[in-house]
């Protein structure tokens, strides 16, 4: 998987593009973090849109628990992704874990949440 950082005045994107690799995104997640630090930002946008590939069911558990654990609060996170890749099961095993992350295909509606400081719990569809 190759990807790139980009800083913005409000959030830093990622994006990710080639093959899926489980080990591969959660080293991703961890640089991530390590990234935000180091430019000072709490909002994150996640672009997954290119990557082609998906993670299984088990493996959607684990990048959960690894973004609550890596991505927690003062953390918020906007992943953007194809919406038939999209089942929201990561997004609740992370947001149960208390991680405030929403995975959505809809980037406008996204980024609203992503931007906005009152919102916390997604409220965006699919």
């Amino acid at each position: 998987m190759k990807s790139v950082f980009r800083e913005h005045d409000n959030y830093l994107e990622v994006t990710v593009t080639e093959e899926y690799s489980f080990s591969e995104l959660c080293s991703l997640i961890d640089r991530t973090a390590v990234e935000a630090r180091k430019h000072g930002k709490t909002r994150i946008l996640a672009d997954l849109t290119r990557i082609t590939g998906e993670p299984g069911m088990m493996e959607r558990f684990d990048l959960g628990v690894k973004a609550a654990d890596v991505l927690c609060p003062p953390y918020k996170t906007l992943v953007l992704a194809e919406k038939r890749k999209i089942n929201k099961f990561g997004e609740d095993v992370a947001i149960n874990r208390g991680a405030f992350l929403l995975s959505t295909s809809q980037r406008e509606a996204g980024m609203s949440w992503l931007l906005n400081p009152e919102l916390v719990t997604p409220r965006v569809g699919r």
